[in-house]
């Protein structure tokens, strides 16, 4: 058993010792240009064959490698998304809302866009004594303002979209008419183009 553990120590001593002069004596080999070729040892004078075809060259095993050359420029991908693009806006100061029921509602603020996809957002003050008023941004949902005190604000958003240019606007009208005709004060509205709108 002695002679056993003896051995295997010289063999692993023997493979160690191997290792240290591959490292320090790096083996060079002749690798063949073509697909299918076997490796061949070089001659005395340290050089590959010159008589085989396909030819050869001296490389030395496990040294680093040439850079290889710069691969070509990949084709352009698509343009993605510019996000919001263009900004409109438009003010107006006092404009009066018509009396009466069943009236047509009445642009108070309005700003002219091309065609596309906006988030829109109109504010401002109503101004009445008494009554009440409905107004609409860009055809959406109407609503509705009590007028409790003579300066009432609103603040409305809708989401657009346009096949052709046109105008968006914000439209008022008087719902239980008071003593006198209600205004509309101090209005803006901003229209934000957008790429698309989910």
């Amino acid at each position: 058993m002695k002679r056993m553990i003896i051995g295997a120590a010289a063999v692993g001593a023997v493979f160690f010792a191997a290792g240290a002069v591959f490292a320090s004596n790096p083996v060079k080999e002749c690798v063949p240009k073509g697909p299918n070729l076997a490796f061949l040892s070089p001659n005395a004078k340290g050089e590959c064959p010159k008589v085989v075809k396909s030819g050869y060259t001296l490389e030395e095993l496990g040294a680093e490698g040439k850079e290889g050359k710069q691969g070509s420029t990949g084709p352009q991908g698509p343009t993605g998304p510019s996000g919001a693009s263009h900004g409109y806006s438009a003010t107006s100061a006092n404009v009066s809302i018509p009396e009466g029921k069943n009236l047509v509602a009445k642009a108070v603020v309005s700003v002219k866009v091309p065609a596309g996809d906006y988030m829109v957002w109109a504010s401002g003050n109503l101004r009445a004594h008494e009554g009440a008023v409905t107004c609409s941004l860009a055809g959406a949902p109407e609503v509705l303002y009590t007028f409790e005190e003579a300066r009432l604000p609103y603040a409305l958003n809708a989401a657009v979209s346009l096949n052709a240019p046109g105008e968006i606007a914000l439209a008022c009208k008087d719902e239980v008419p008071g003593k006198e005709a209600p205004e509309a004060v101090t209005n803006e509205i901003t229209a934000l183009k957008v790429d698309e709108l989910n």
